[in-house]
């Protein structure tokens, strides 16, 4: 798979807190940004196609 990369603006504090919670959860803050994505995607294709 072809990838490109995001830069993202975030406010520290939420930035932190994502870390954290990523580090608990043990997954990769860029795996869980990627399926936040996909779902918002898939979502929004959905309601187009109704």
């Amino acid at each position: 798979m072809k990838t490109t990369r995001y830069n993202l603006l975030l406010p520290e504090d939420l930035h932190r807190r994502f870390k954290i919670v990523c580090v608990q959860e043990g997954k990769d803050m860029s795996e869980v940004v990627r399926e936040m994505i996909e779902g918002y995607v898939v979502k929004a294709e959905k309601k187009q196609k109704k």
